[in-house]
């Protein structure tokens, strides 16, 4: 009885350690070089023929083949490029050097980032086989600049025409002063923005001006305006992709938004701005 407990166990292990191994290694990408540009890449085998290697190490198909994806992306996340296909496995395979225009778009910020994933399927995961970044001379960085022949260099402010108090290119919702409320739009991927919260008079004098702990005076889904114990107010909301899980925060210490802080312009009297604390907000 022992012996035959022992022998399930080594085949039990041996099958854990089978299945390890598959899920732990994927498509193996070597010898490869991937440059990136304004319209289109190209890609150079570095072992001295011109080609790069592609070993396939798995089944995630369920029939013999390890199916992959190519994928490039902008700064802001949009895709500009997909390429899917499979290869038998296991199986080495050899490429040469190429070139290929952007067959879905062409990007619009930096940088550029390029990946090829081994696809999730058959019980195993998606795993990244090789990865890379690269960027267009002349584009916008995500979040502001710009990226020239000699690197990234500083691009002009982002002014996006209005008198939102965030003046911030990254930020998933534009926050507005109007009157004695607080309006926050939710901006999807497009930069279109809906109204998705109002804060109303009430609401924000029903929270003490200077709480004893972090308050929450209004909700939308995700989108949350809280009044901070200092009297400044925070707005979280989930940033703008790629990373929508990530948490796009913003606070700022009262409304309106004071002359020298605003973003339309220099005070053209020449004289101390007025400060007009419409939110009870002690100075």
């Amino acid at each position: 009885m022992k012996r035959i407990q022992t022998f399930l166990i080594v085949v039990v292990l041996f099958v854990l350690m089978l299945l390890s191994a598959q899920s732990t290694f994927a498509m193996t990408i070597t010898n490869l070089t991937i440059t990136l540009g304004c319209t289109g890449f190209s890609w150079a085998g570095t072992d001295g023929s011109g080609n790069y290697t592609i070993i396939a190490d798995r089944d995630n198909t369920g029939s013999g083949m390890e199916a992959f994806t190519i994928e490039i992306t902008d700064g802001a996340g949009t895709v500009i490029h997909q390429f899917t296909n499979q290869l038998a496995s296991p199986g080495t395979y050899f490429d040469p050097d190429g070139s290929s225009a952007y067959n879905t778009g062409t990007p619009a910020f930096n940088p550029i980032s390029y990946t090829w994933t081994s696809l999730a399927g058959n019980s195993l995961p998606a795993q990244v086989a090789y990865s890379t970044t690269g960027t267009c001379p002349g584009l916008p960085t995500f979040g502001g600049g710009s990226t020239g022949d000699d690197g990234p260099r500083p691009g002009p402010p982002f002014l996006p025409g209005d008198d939102r108090v965030n003046v911030e290119p990254w930020a998933s919702v534009a926050i507005r002063c109007e009157g004695q409320e607080i309006h926050v739009y939710a901006i999807d991927g497009n930069s279109r923005g809906e109204l998705a919260l109002v804060a109303t008079e009430a609401e924000i004098a029903a929270v003490d001006a200077r709480p004893a702990v972090n308050t929450l005076i209004d909700s939308a889904g995700s989108i949350r305006l809280y009044r901070l114990t200092g009297g400044e107010f925070q707005v979280n909301a989930p940033s703008l992709p790629p990373e929508p899980a990530k948490e796009y925060v913003f606070i700022w210490d009262r409304c309106p938004v004071p002359p020298e802080e605003d973003t339309g312009g220099s005070n053209p009297s020449g004289t101390d701005p007025v400060i007009v604390n419409v939110f009870g907000l002690n100075q």
